[in-house]
């Protein structure tokens, strides 16, 4: 009797959650589920872009994790996600690199802009086929690097303290 009550007190709630979420403009919605995304777990991510309709698009102050949410959201209506692999998104995040140092030699700004962005696309899409969240691997990165001590020298090495 209990798991029967709830069960029902969670479909009442989807239920009234379903009727608010259609009777909001896509303004509204896109407001509402942007505040929700940096909240969700990567399965409750997917499960929301499912059922969604409504298009979510970039707005000034979003995070990074949600800005990468809305990358994969991009890949899944255009079937990247699921018929790309994980191969050729990393050899596509390559390109895009090599576009960044033509970018960064030529000093054109917009174009460094650009390959930055791009490269960031690429290694999101890439590290979701391989189910690795970019926020887990850079999460991992940091984890190892954060305690690192040392410097840059002139030819551009990282020289690491010698008590390490």
């Amino acid at each position: 009797m209990i798991r029967f009550n709830e069960y029902r007190q969670e479909e009442t709630l989807n239920e009234l959650l379903t009727i608010m979420i259609e009777s909001m403009s896509p303004e509204s919605y896109k407001e509402f589920i942007t505040a929700q995304l940096d909240e969700l777990d990567q399965e409750d991510f997917d499960e929301v872009i499912a059922k969604s309709d409504h298009e979510i698009t970039y707005e000034e102050g979003h995070g990074l994790n949600t800005l990468a949410r809305l990358i994969i959201e991009w890949a899944k209506e255009r079937r990247i996600i699921p018929n790309g692999n994980p191969l050729t998104q990393a050899i596509k995040s390559l390109e895009e690199v090599h576009e960044l140092i033509r970018a960064i030699d030529r000093k054109d700004r917009l174009e460094i802009i650009d390959a930055y962005g791009d490269t960031f696309v690429t290694l999101v899409i890439g590290a979701y086929l391989n189910d690795s969240p970019l926020e887990d691997c850079v999460a991992s990165a940091y984890a190892t690097i954060k305690d690192r001590t040392g410097t840059l020298n002139s030819n551009g090495d990282f020289i690491r303290d010698k008590d390490e």
